[in-house]
């Protein structure tokens, strides 16, 4: 699907579809129940997903879709959009950083993370967003392979390590 959508020019069109499916049946559970149900015919499966999209969809993702029924897979589709989101940020240049902090970042932190992050490494950055209360204080970032924690739960641990030796 990624590799037709680049060839037609139409990754950020076929990314989006992707995520408002995964979206819809994220917020409608019992709709993937129906599409992973043994007991229900193949095609009544693919006639429920043309009914719901075919006039919000592509007719490559309907057939993606359908596919993914024929072949026993609609349970991946998750992992199928994120691995799709892998390869569109690979060829637009992008890294994915996401940010933990015990609060939810202002507008401002954000874009100066942004910023530092884009200077840092040179590329576009889309940015996920993370609440863990339990590190008190700060953040932890993750690009790629690289963390940086910058939390006060890290700094707790290193001064509780830090005193051990000291005895």
């Amino acid at each position: 699907l990624f590799e037709i959508a680049q060839e037609e020019q139409r990754l950020d069109e076929y990314r989006n579809t992707l995520h408002e499916i995964k979206i819809l049946f994220e917020e409608n559970t019992s709709l993937m129940d129906v599409l992973k149900h043994p007991q229900i015919h193949k095609q009544e499966k693919k006639d429920l997903i043309m009914d719901l999209f075919k006039t919000e969809c592509d007719q490559m993702i309907l057939n993606f879709m359908c596919l993914l029924i024929d072949r026993n897979r609609i349970h991946l589709l998750f992992d199928m959009v994120k691995g799709y989101d892998g390869f569109y940020r690979q060829a637009k240049g992008i890294k994915k950083a996401i940010v933990t902090s015990a609060y939810p970042l202002t507008n401002n932190q954000r874009e100066q993370l942004l910023a530092m992050l884009m200077k840092k490494t040179g590329c576009q950055i889309e940015l996920e967003e993370v609440v863990d209360a339990s590190l008190i204080a700060g953040m932890k970032v993750q690009v790629e392979d690289t963390i940086l924690d910058h939390s006060a739960k890290m700094a707790l641990a290193t001064m509780k390590q830090k005193m051990k030796h000291v005895r």
